[in-house]
């Protein structure tokens, strides 16, 4: 594999981390009020979204090779997206 699609495909597993951190951040916002079976299922179904939209992605950039340092690139965005201070989904008041 080229390096070049090596290092698109370190990118693009951090930034899908970073992602799926905000996602999972908004969507426990959300859910807040639900009942436990609802936030399960619907929990389950976002996670099994996320997991065949990133094989997808991976599939389409470098032909479905996997490696284990996506995967730790992955964790390493999903970590700092939850150190970080920026919010990505945050209720703004319309300012007249």
């Amino acid at each position: 594999m080229k390096i070049t699609i090596q290092l698109l495909c370190l990118l693009v597993s951090f930034l899908f981390g970073f992602f799926i951190n905000k996602l999972i951040r908004f969507h426990s916002k959300v859910l807040k009020k639900a009942s436990s079976i609802s936030k399960l299922l619907i929990s389950f179904l976002l996670s099994y979204i996320f997991v065949i939209s990133y094989i997808d992605i991976i599939y389409f950039i470098n032909n479905g090779n996997f490696h284990l340092y996506f995967i730790i690139f992955m964790i390493v965005g999903i970590i700092i997206g939850s150190k970080s201070k920026t919010k990505l989904f945050r209720n703004r008041k319309n300012i007249k």
